[in-house]
């Protein structure tokens, strides 16, 4: 009797999983058109040369208390930063587009964090005195 029960609850399980799944993407669709959709990344563009550019960012992350955990370098134009603000992870890479063009892209959270990379974005403007 108890192998019987084990399979029904691993049958229901299986059915009812992907119906949940539907429902949190229909949801999430439904919200996503009204509000717009966040990739859970941003990626601005500074007029801005590599190295000040790559400045303002740690002045950034100082300014938002993250404590960076790793910096990796791609290259001579593209640093990847791992930090850290709290319990939550944070991934930024600089890159450089080339004649006076800097991007940055950054995450906050797993997920992204939409708010932080507003914030995050704002401090980078100041640090280069464009906002």
């Amino acid at each position: 009797m108890k192998s019987l029960t084990a399979v029904l609850l691993v049958v229901v399980t299986l059915v009812t999983l992907p119906l949940a799944g539907c429902a949190v993407v229909a949801g999430g669709a439904a919200g996503a058109g009204a509000a717009g959709i966040y990739a859970g990344q941003t990626t601005q563009y500074y007029p801005s040369a590599y190295t000040p550019t790559l400045s303002a960012v740690q002045t950034a992350l100082a300014r938002m208390q993250c404590v960076v955990l790793k910096t990796d370098s791609e290259g001579a134009d593209t640093t990847v930063i791992h930090a850290r603000q709290g319990h939550m992870l944070v991934d930024l890479t600089v890159r450089n587009k080339g004649l006076q063009v800097t991007t940055v892209t950054s995450r906050f959270g797993i997920l992204g964090s939409e708010k932080d990379d507003v914030i995050f974005h704002h401090y980078v403007q100041e640090a280069l005195g464009q906002g």
